[in-house]
């Protein structure tokens, strides 16, 4: 709401304040239009006919010191004197809203306009025409929108809005006024001055494609809607859910049903026969869309893997960083393949294609990237950023019983630090009716070639025993080592 000024005792409203002027031109016009309406609202404290008392604002925009040479001009040219001493009470008071525009002005920081529209540079509102509803008052033009096209009618000399029609005197819901002479709160009233001239109906009326104007319309999802390339800003582009903004707003891939259209190819791309916007055009994690088939490991890249509900039987493999963690991806037929913890169905033929997802344990470990994680799984290790393509899990503390020795990051790395590491920790059970997902046991062994050990080994993998019993198993050489002293405390 407005804020409230008290003249005598009295609240009195302010006016409903235009957008900040971005050139000093249009400045010195809007704060010396904003003392005109305050002073005119101030009925005879001002003296005399409130309609005379315009001659105040120069000199009020002169008091506050607004830096413009052109305000300053315009108030010597028009500078007269005070004749009376309620005409200076009146000037003490415009002032201060001449300091307050000037200084929301100085600040750069939009002003709200009646009605709730969104406040923009006189400059840039100029150049863009309003939609229904919106504030006209300076580009006197609207979208085309509605049954017949949108009229700018008038309130006052700070607001118009576009409409269909506009019922002269004071609307329903008006919260905007001044007080009379006689103290009594009075709502502000519409004059309905047209400004500019009707536009165009909006697309939606128009029932058929050979109807659908493609000069400023375009025919989508059998319906006729405004042009993409019809909307100025990001704002107005995403309220149409058939567009997208990229710099500029224009058909929304999604628009396209066959591989032929999906264009243009630098932003869109074919995948599981539909046309979407392309990985590479997602910038941050947030925006990045797992349900587009998108993973995020520092940038926006294609999945490798499938999502549980996908078909897997090209990838075979599940996502871990959509949803697959744990899963496999088990056969139904020769036309389906999905993700699941297991696979008891008994109309699935339940051939296992590729291997099990491993559990993520939310970290990255010692020389690996920590791009997705922003951890590292290695006490003394740090997630450090070497430049905005890599990030990894690097160690800058080695400590030993007696000596904690602080390491630098690598030579040309940025230095800066996304995440810590942690120790061991204890992975949670499943609670009680849930699934469980299930463990494999893997076993190694080192022996030392050409000694004993070599026949040791052998009789054990002919009888399955030791190692070779567990579910996965490797074996490796070792060598004869130095002694040395441990540091053990």
């Amino acid at each position: 709401s407005s804020p409230q000024l008290s003249w005598f005792g009295r609240p009195a409203t302010r006016p409903p304040l235009a957008p900040i002027a971005q050139t000093p031109a249009a400045a010195a016009a809007a704060v010396e239009a904003a003392v005109v309406m305050t002073v005119r609202s101030m009925g005879p404290l001002c003296g005399g006919d409130v309609e005379d008392r315009g001659d105040l604002a120069p000199l009020v925009v002169e008091a506050v010191g607004d830096a413009s040479s052109e305000v300053s001009a315009r108030a010597g040219r028009r500078r007269k004197a005070l004749a009376t001493a309620a005409a200076a009470a009146c000037l003490g008071a415009a002032a201060v809203v001449g300091t307050a525009w000037a200084s929301a002005g100085a600040a750069g920081r939009p002003a709200r306009g009646g009605g709730g529209a969104q406040a923009v540079g006189l400059a840039e509102e100029a150049a863009v025409c309003a939609p229904e509803g919106g504030d006209c008052h300076i580009s006197k033009c609207c979208r085309d929108g509605g049954a017949r096209g949108l009229q700018c009618f008038a309130k006052n000399d700070f607001w118009a809005s576009c409409e269909d029609s506009c019922t002269k005197g004071v609307h329903k819901g008006e919260k905007h006024g001044s007080y009379d002479q006689y103290g009594k709160f009075v709502l502000d009233s519409w004059s309905c001055e047209e400004l500019g001239d009707r536009s165009k109906a909006g697309c939606s009326t128009f029932e058929g494609e050979s109807e659908c104007p493609d000069s400023r319309c375009m025919w989508k999802g059998g319906a006729c809607m405004e042009a993409c390339n019809s909307f100025p800003d990001a704002t107005g582009c995403a309220a149409n859910p058939k567009c997208m903004w990229k710099g500029k707003c224009m058909e929304a891939c999604s628009t396209f049903d066959t591989q032929d259209t999906c264009k243009p190819s630098d932003k869109c791309v074919w995948k599981n026969n539909k046309c979407m916007e392309g990985w590479w055009t997602f910038t941050t994690q947030e925006s990045c869309p797992a349900s587009n088939g998108y993973m995020w490991n520092g940038t926006c890249n294609e999945d490798p893997c499938s999502a549980p509900g996908e078909d897997c039987r090209s990838t075979k493999c599940c996502s871990a960083s959509r949803g697959g963690t744990g899963m496999t991806c088990f056969a139904k037929d020769d036309t389906w393949a999905s993700c699941l913890e297991a696979c008891d169905d008994k109309d699935w033929n339940c051939t296992q294609l590729g291997d099990r997802t491993k559990f993520s344990p939310g970290c990255a470990w010692a020389g690996k990237s920590c791009a997705a994680e922003k951890m590292c799984c290695n006490l003394g290790f740090v997630c450090g950023k070497k430049d905005d393509t890599y990030m990894g899990c690097v160690q800058t503390t080695m400590k030993t019983t007696w000596v904690t020795k602080h390491i630098p990051m690598p030579a040309g790395w940025s230095g800066e630090v996304l995440g810590g590491g942690h120790n061991e920790y204890q992975v949670q059970p499943a609670g009680e009716g849930q699934k469980v997902a299930g463990t494999k046991l893997y076993c190694f062994m080192a022996f030392l070639p050409d000694s004993s050990e070599v026949a040791l080994k052998d009789v054990a993998q002919k009888n399955k025993a030791s190692i070779f019993g567990c579910d996965g198993w490797e074996t490796f050489h070792s060598w004869k080592s130095a002694k040395g002293a441990w540091d053990t405390g």
